[in-house]
């Protein structure tokens, strides 16, 4: 027989290697005794054959399951192995046979925290203290747990307590820095290091940390030293090869950064944090699909390594790919559901997109998990203000870049923003201010400086726009957005022809296309008033030529047949009216630039009259019919299940919002000309409102039109054919409402208002059941912001040379001219 006593002996004599036949004889002599097979598991602990040493603690287990010993061997095995789910169940169980196991509590909170398990491993710490008060190593593992807990405070009265038991223990020091590290505790984490350091020169870690420390406080030079000290000790440390490299990134040093990114790789390729700093250096080393090669290494690595993914969207998003990037971020997103940062950059590549309602959502997850977030603040302004009812949206806007701005008062950005959200509301001196704020945060900020020229010629402030243009005209001659402001003020100036001089030099090189598209346009209009009018129209045709192609002709047919289809004179007589008996609402409806603007703005003279200008409420209204009207139809043909009240409710709704703009005034206009599209339902919630219909020379119109630059609202504007077509579509449609609805329609002809001013607007406010009053001859001198293509027109006193304009570019209209006598549509070119 084995003898027990010598194997032990052998065993004690550090002769494992001599221990390990007799043990696997005692075995197989007795294969029921569980002493046996627990004396080889210590054996092949010693010999570091861990797989072995779980096998024969199973088998003691199973031979003895009390067996207190077995359990917890068995668990610092498995725990060695990384199988912490079994190593934490044998220490629960040797546990449970032996409740005053100190060394299983301490390897349970050991594990438990390794599995991500933080409050039993707390709970087991403090079971330990609460039977050995001494136990420096359960103080500082309850430190760690607490750490990770986000209890930084608690963390560091733990360390404190386990350094105190052990004053020369270099972890308990090191644990100590890392939780000042983790407090932002920056000169506190130095101490603690340097008191490892103190004790042990060479320890590689407390350098490494120290660099960390050194770089998150901006101490570039410092952290690359720290970082070297570490290698010199540690010539392999992987880690702070990676944290070198960025440092050296940061400082400029591109290439020495490459160097030592690459040499961490030849050590561990699969390590994903090198590739992905790999990634940023070559990113802002301008080298995009290198970069994008060594994020899709990270995410290929560690498929959930969510920063991976955020810099692969990144760099995707730069690359021009931004269906990729908004995959690559929603997978950030998917593996770090709470971090601020992805929704902020996911927003940032909806929007070149155009899907702004989801950019505006993307937003506000941002701003929800980092309410103090200044750029997503920014960035929400920004997307507000990008969909289709965004006029609904000045008001959450300008909070939005109030917010970034008290979050952070240095955001020119914001600044600069806001401004260009207020512009548009005529708040033009608050505008200038944020813009001359921005430009005192980044003096020379062209943008900015240029939109104070934009506001000022927009208040008549011709000479302080000048101030401002002249010097930039010198400093920067080949920026788009300051000639193309030249050009804008050059008119007031009568310095067109220096205008037109400045935007032919101008480079174009890197220049959009929408600032490409610009620059046409104001060269047109500059050749228009030089009467040199072929040149005017080479450059409008150029110009539209850039817009993308979105007319579609069938849409078009669709939406006009519908109208008058789901409106007929049967139909509204047979749907209920509202009740309410307001003349509040004045509708001026026409094609654009049919005059319009001139008819509010002598309206809006008045006292009795306040101009709204162009509201877009009419047709968000329309929108919501079918699910108010509870309809399975859309608009229009949801009318037919109108019902009293709910026709009532809607009505109301719309008085009380357009009261709202001026609870003093009469009467309200809305001068979106395309309500014309709207007058059936306008019948039916408004019958005793007035509608003015402004008509003109239809060739005048449709190239006044194309003259001027449009939004995506207005597919026909850019193409003469489509241009003819719609206005063919338009016209038939306003007969068809003469002969079917009933409402009061006064037509007003943009000729017979220039050719009698004082006569159409009598009659104008006749129609409209008002006194006549003098100051609507002088509406030129009412001060009102108007934000149409007409706010310079109707600034001046009654002119003729918009009559007839359209001759002097009749050698250019044939394709317009025939669409309007009825001819085929055919796309631009």
């Amino acid at each position: 027989m084995v003898d027990p006593q010598h194997i032990v002996s052998l065993v004690q004599s550090g002769k494992a290697t001599e221990a390990m036949p007799l043990c696997e004889q005692w075995c197989q002599q007795a294969p029921e005794d569980a002493n046996a097979w627990f004396m080889r598991a210590g054996v092949c602990a010693q010999l570091g054959e861990l797989d072995e040493v779980v096998s024969c603690c199973r088998k003691v287990v199973e031979l003895q399951p009390a067996h207190t010993g077995a359990w917890f061997n068995l668990g610092v095995a498995t725990q060695s192995l990384g199988q912490l789910q079994e190593s934490i169940d044998a220490y629960r169980t040797a546990l449970g046979l032996e409740p005053s196991f100190s060394g299983a509590w301490l390897n349970l909170s050991v594990a438990s925290k390794a599995m991500g398990l933080i409050d039993e491993s707390i709970e087991a710490s403090r079971r330990l203290i609460s039977m050995e008060p001494g136990n420096a190593a359960a103080h500082s593992n309850l430190g760690l747990a607490l750490l990770d807990q986000g209890n930084g405070a608690a963390a560091l009265d733990s360390f404190g307590e386990a350094i105190r038991l052990q004053p020369e223990s270099i972890d308990y020091h090191y644990n100590q820095g890392l939780a000042f590290q983790r407090l932002d505790r920056g000169d506190e984490a130095m101490a603690a290091f340097h008191a490892v350091l103190k004790r042990d020169p060479a320890h590689a870690p407390s350098w490494f940390d120290i660099g960390n420390v050194e770089r998150a406080n901006g101490r570039l030079p410092n952290a690359i030293k720290a970082y070297k000290e570490s290698l010199s000790r540690q010539p392999v440390y992987v880690e702070a090869m990676v944290q070198l490299a960025l440092t050296l990134s940061d400082s400029g040093d591109e290439l020495s950064a490459l160097k030592f990114v690459d040499k961490a790789l030849d050590l561990n390729d699969e390590f994903p944090d090198a590739h992905n700093n790999r990634g940023g250096i070559l990113l802002k080393m301008g080298r995009q699909a290198e970069a994008i090669h060594a994020f899709k290494r990270v995410v290929e690595i560690q498929p959930d390594h969510h920063s991976g993914w955020n810099n692969l969207g990144l760099a995707q998003q730069q690359g021009g790919t931004p269906e990729q990037a908004e995959a690559s971020f929603r997978h950030a997103i998917e593996h770090s559901p709470m971090t601020a940062d992805y929704f902020n950059n996911l927003g940032g590549v909806l929007m070149p997109q155009g899907r702004f309602e989801e950019a505006v959502l993307a937003y506000r997850e941002a701003i929800r998990l980092a309410p103090e977030f200044s750029g997503a603040w920014n960035n929400l302004g920004n997307a507000l203000l990008c969909v289709d009812a965004y006029r609904e949206n000045y008001p959450e806007a300008e909070k939005a870049y109030e917010s970034a701005i008290r979050l952070q008062p240095d955001l020119v950005e914001a600044y600069f923003n806001y401004g260009t959200c207020l512009q548009p509301q005529g708040e033009h001196d608050r505008a200038l201010e944020l813009f001359r704020k921005a430009v005192e945060l980044k003096p020379g900020y062209v943008d900015a400086l240029a939109c104070q020229v934009t506001v000022l010629e927009r208040l008549g402030r011709f000479d302080d726009a000048e101030r401002i243009l002249e010097p930039l005209l010198v400093s920067d001659p080949d920026n788009i957005h300051v000639v193309v402001g030249y050009g804008e003020l050059s008119r007031h100036l009568d310095r067109q022809e220096h205008a037109l001089k400045l935007l032919q030099r101008c480079s174009l090189e890197g220049v959009s296309e929408r600032d490409q598209i610009s620059r046409h346009f104001i060269m047109g209009k500059l050749y228009d008033e030089l009467k040199h009018y072929d040149e005017a129209f080479e450059h409008y045709h150029a110009g539209n030529l850039l817009e993308p192609e979105q007319f579609n002709v069938s849409e078009t047919d669709h939406m006009f047949s519908t109208m008058s289809g789901a409106i007929t004179r049967d139909k509204q007589l047979r749907r209920p009216k509202a009740s309410n008996e307001s003349e509040l609402p004045i509708f001026i409806v026409g094609m654009p630039r049919s005059g319009t603007s001139l008819v509010e703005q002598i309206l809006a003279s008045h006292p009795d009259i306040y101009g709204a200008g162009e509201l877009e409420d009419i047709f968000r209204m329309t929108g919501t019919l079918t699910e108010r009207f509870s309809s399975e139809w859309p608009y229009p043909n949801c009318l037919d299940d109108a019902t009293q009240e709910r026709v009532d409710e809607v009505a109301d709704e719309h008085l009380r919002k357009l009261q709202a703009y001026c609870p003093e005034a009469a009467r309200i206009s809305d001068k979106m000309p395309h309500n014309f599209l709207a007058l059936g339902t306008i019948e039916l919630l408004f019958p005793k409102a007035k509608i003015i219909h402004c008509r003109r020379n239809p060739i005048d119109t449709c190239i006044s039109i194309y003259f001027q630059r449009f939004n995506a609202h207005h597919l026909y504007a850019s193409d003469l054919g489509a241009l003819g077509y719609y206005y063919r579509h338009y016209e038939r449609l306003m007969q068809y409402w003469r002969d079917t609805l009933t409402i009061d329609v006064l037509e007003v002809t943009y000729e017979d208002v220039v050719a009698d001013q004082e006569g159409m607007s009598r009659k104008m406010l006749e129609f409209c059941g008002l006194p006549w009053d003098e100051r609507c001859l002088d509406y030129h001198k009412l001060e009102r912001t108007v934000n149409t293509p007409s706010y310079d027109q109707v600034r001046r006193p009654i002119y003729t040379q918009s009559v007839e304009r359209w001759r002097r570019y009749e050698s250019h209209l044939k394709v317009l001219i025939d669409a309007l006598e009825g001819g085929d549509y055919h796309a631009k070119s």
